[in-house]
């Protein structure tokens, strides 16, 4: 956003209010299209991911051809620098130019509008008007009865509207229709405003109140739509945070979680909700959580051990340790190991959930002081081991105990049962990479998962394997004598033992609740001086 000019004028309350009036306006379908074409639209970077569905889009296009209101649109007049602008699988090389009109509100409408009628790689936003009935379809149909259904590519342009007609064998009533089609979507009038202000707290104002309703953003993009860079610094929002991290193959960091880490780096309320009004330097933010949220993930991985994303029993941690990495970029061995130690035990306690209070809890522990900060945060994860159950819970991928208990058959390093090659730890990326033993009778605890690829027999091929490979899977000599023998039953009762006495043992390894948690002994020494 350009530079701030001065404040303008506000009410007692406090909330400011724009110099001169909204321009309001009406536009026609063709024009803002062409606008779309010509490069003057844009769309910012922190627009929600495309979020309506093909059924939206229908739905846009049948209120439009029966002349029912499809609401206003809001832009922001400013400038804008060349560049290529997307809508949806539809690009634009624009220019730059100082009336670009962003889009405030409604880049849903009109991203759904320029991918339909100007045509788009994209299969499911093809659509066709069905001369017959008067309505809207996707495909099918449409390929086998050419003569019937327009393309909506060529509806808006009535020059292409008369070529499709010369070249298709339509009844007189059949062209009536489609004439009138054309018409309806070229001539549909959207009512439209266009606020020109350079106070950036009026924009964030009016910004807020039009996201007031219908299909909310949710603060990390509702942040970025007010403080997202409009150049080319980079990262320029949470979506390039995310990508710049890609590298470290940890996999998918959400938004909303490196939009609480930027909050919590920049001593904000990162639990509690609401977005800043007023924010310096964003673009340098971005940056400073991107570097926080690298070493927390190198952390993670490398010390603490969890390769990738969807292992992490929870998210949660990521803020704190982004937090504490910002401030604290190279602490020292002693701190790592107490940090690993504070990351397990929350998890296998659940004292990691996330809840407001314990959020808070957690982010106000991390201070300028690297051992009083890492003391902070083990002492909100208490040294009482948590009790033990008497037997292993049932199987959920998306539970925290589950993904520890597969973390536990990880360390054991599994591999392939026909190839003997280790599987690769990146590859635990969701719930298909964990397969189910015996799908018809087999338990619905982890003692019923291997972590391997589906296939067919898989437990035959777990009998016939070697030695090494049936170890990795925790599958001892007893199992695997009663696997051969035909009992199943016994087979399981075996492996659950195993795991229950493995999951234990491995996250007693990584918790270490019973050692001391001490300082390194530079906090501890005295000078002369004290």
């Amino acid at each position: 956003m350009p530079p701030a000019a001065a404040r303008a004028p506000s009410d007692p309350a406090g909330t400011p209010s724009l110099e001169a009036r909204p321009r309001a306006e009406a536009r026609s379908i063709e024009d803002l299209v062409g606008e779309a074409r010509k490069g003057r639209l844009r769309i910012p970077r922190f627009q929600r991911g495309l979020k309506w569905e093909p059924s939206d889009a229908q739905a846009l296009l049948d209120s439009i051809y029966r002349g029912y209101p499809i609401g206003t649109l809001l832009f922001w007049q400013t400038k804008a620098e060349a560049g290529q602008v997307s809508f949806g699988a539809v690009t634009v090389d624009a220019d730059g130019r100082s009336d670009a009109w962003w889009v405030v509100d409604g880049q849903q409408r009109l991203t759904s509008l320029v991918r339909v009628l100007l045509g788009t790689s994209e299969e499911e936003f093809r659509f066709w008007f069905d001369l017959d009935r008067e309505a809207f379809v996707r495909g099918g149909a449409a390929r086998a009865d050419p003569d019937r259904f327009v393309p909506m590519t060529e509806a808006l342009d009535s020059e292409r509207l008369l070529a499709w007609v010369a070249e298709h064998s339509l009844s007189q009533e059949r062209q009536r229709v489609a004439f009138r089609l054309s018409k309806r979507i070229r001539e549909y009038s959207v009512p439209i405003y266009v606020v020109e202000t350079s106070n950036e707290d009026v924009l964030r104002e009016v910004f807020a109140r039009s996201n007031s309703t219908g299909k909310r953003l949710d603060q990390s993009e509702v942040f970025t739509a007010l403080h997202g860079a409009r150049g080319t610094l980079e990262p320029a929002d949470f979506a390039a945070v995310a990508a710049s991290l890609a590298d470290l193959g940890f996999g998918e960091i959400e938004q909303p979680i490196l939009y609480r880490a930027l909050l919590a780096i920049h001593g904000m309320d990162a639990a509690g909700g609401g977005v800043p009004s007023h924010f310096e330097n964003a673009p340098q933010a971005y940056q400073r959580t991107a570097r926080a949220m690298r070493a927390a993930v190198v952390f993670v991985m490398g010390h603490a051990g969890v390769p990738n994303a969807s292992l992490l029993p929870y998210r949660q941690p990521l803020v704190a340790l982004a937090k504490f990495f910002d401030k604290h970029p190279e602490p020292s061995p002693r701190s790592r190991e107490l940090l690993a130690r504070w990351l397990w035990r929350g998890a296998w306690s659940g004292a990691h959930r996330g809840d407001t209070v314990s959020t808070r809890t957690i982010l106000d522990a991390v201070g300028d002081d690297e051992d009083g900060t890492v003391q902070g945060l083990l002492a909100t994860v208490g040294k009482a081991e948590p009790d033990w159950e008497p037997e292993l819970p049932g199987f959920n991928f998306r539970n925290a105990r589950s993904k520890l208990e597969l973390l536990a058959l990880l360390s054991l390093g599994p591999r392939h049962l026909a190839l003997g090659t280790p599987i690769a730890a990146a590859s635990i990326d969701g719930p298909d990479a964990v397969a189910s033993i015996d799908p018809t009778h087999g338990p619905r605890t982890v003692a019923g998962r291997l972590i391997h690829p589906p296939v067919a027999g898989l437990i035959r091929a777990l009998g016939r394997a070697e030695a090494p490979v049936r170890l990795s899977h925790a599958v001892s000599p007893a199992a695997h004598s009663a696997l051969l023998a035909g009992d199943r039953d016994a087979f399981f009762r075996i492996r659950a033992a195993d795991l229950h006495s493995l999951v234990r043992l491995f996250l007693e390894s990584r918790a270490r609740w019973g050692e001391n948690d001490r300082p390194p002994l530079r906090s501890l020494a005295v000078t002369d001086e004290s």
